[in-house]
């Protein structure tokens, strides 16, 4: 990619697109075109008061924003031109403070570019949307997994459709009930046959026609 220093690592990814737009090249960035950092701050932060700062300086803010809707228009490209999504998402505390005038900025160079029709919009989630996402996501299979229709979750947790069709959950070690009471008062297995007469008898108990006292 035009203009990176170096190659990303499995270790480190101080080379490639984020030596263009990544926090450490933001401040540098602002620095050169003289917008005021704060004293003492983290990078990350530092960048986005960078982005701020300059859209609150109007005229004078113009040059960096410019140049950094640059920077992202060639990151967006290079992944516009392979995968054509139609929507580009400035995401991270940076679009998130950029709003919608760094937005239009990338989209207009973008355009340039690139002959596939794009869409940039900016994040509203900051640092967090990477994250939120992946826990989303993770809670949604593990619902799917336990609790869809015919899903083999814990077999403590499965529905059943019973006798009564309101998907209740067996309890754990315990028959469904289809008959009478599962533990009613001819044994266990009474539930299992549905009505008395096909119920087995408790041990040592025989009924009508059984032969001893019958």
């Amino acid at each position: 990619m035009p203009g990176v220093t170096g190659l990303p690592s499995a270790v480190d990814c101080a080379g490639g697109f984020y030596s263009l737009a990544g926090s450490a090249a933001l401040c540098e960035l602002a620095a050169r075109h003289g917008i005021g950092l704060p004293d003492g701050a983290a990078p990350d932060a530092t960048a986005v008061a960078a982005v701020r700062t300059a859209l609150a300086a109007g005229e004078r803010g113009e040059p960096f924003l410019d140049e950094l809707a640059d920077r992202l228009a060639l990151g967006a490209a290079a992944v516009v031109s392979v995968l054509d999504p139609g929507c580009v998402l400035l995401a991270g505390a940076v679009g998130e403070a950029g709003g919608a005038p760094l937005a239009a900025r990338v989209e207009e160079r973008l355009a340039v570019m690139s002959p596939l029709r794009t869409e940039v919009r900016a994040g509203s989630l900051g640092d967090g949307a990477v994250l939120r996402g992946a826990l989303l996501t993770a809670r949604d299979a593990a619902q799917e997994a336990l609790f869809a229709p015919g899903a083999e979750g814990l077999d403590t947790g499965a529905r059943t459709s019973g006798p009564y069709g309101d998907g209740r959950h067996a309890r754990p070690g315990r028959p469904v009930q289809h008959g009478r009471g599962a533990h009613g008062p001819y044994g266990a297995d009474e539930g299992r046959g549905g009505t008395r007469a096909g119920a087995a008898t408790r041990a040592g108990r025989h009924g009508p026609g059984s032969g001893g006292n019958g």
